[in-house]
């Protein structure tokens, strides 16, 4: 993702002709940053599962809970960023 290589819908269309629409919520092209902010009930659902999986995963596996804490305070702020411009 840091390179730009994460593929979504928009890359897609641009290679064989497909939608570049959410499938979710196709009021919007699903580019990069879309990824981490549709806003569709559906989307913001599965992040908080993942999320939860990984934390649940993380604990599971003896991670220090303060490395815990700071791997998902920095996915939930990175993810937050109203710019994205580390994508």
């Amino acid at each position: 993702m840091i390179h730009g290589l994460f593929n979504t819908n928009k890359q897609n269309s641009l290679y064989y002709g497909t939608t570049p629409l959410c499938l979710i919520f196709e009021e919007f092209i699903k580019s990069q940053p879309h990824v981490f902010h549709c806003p569709h009930d559906t989307a913001i659902t599965c992040c908080k599962k993942a999320l939860k999986t990984l934390e649940t995963t993380l604990h599971n596996t003896n991670t220090p809970p303060t490395v815990v804490y700071s791997i998902l305070y920095g996915l939930q702020e990175w993810a937050l960023s109203p710019d994205m411009t580390h994508l």
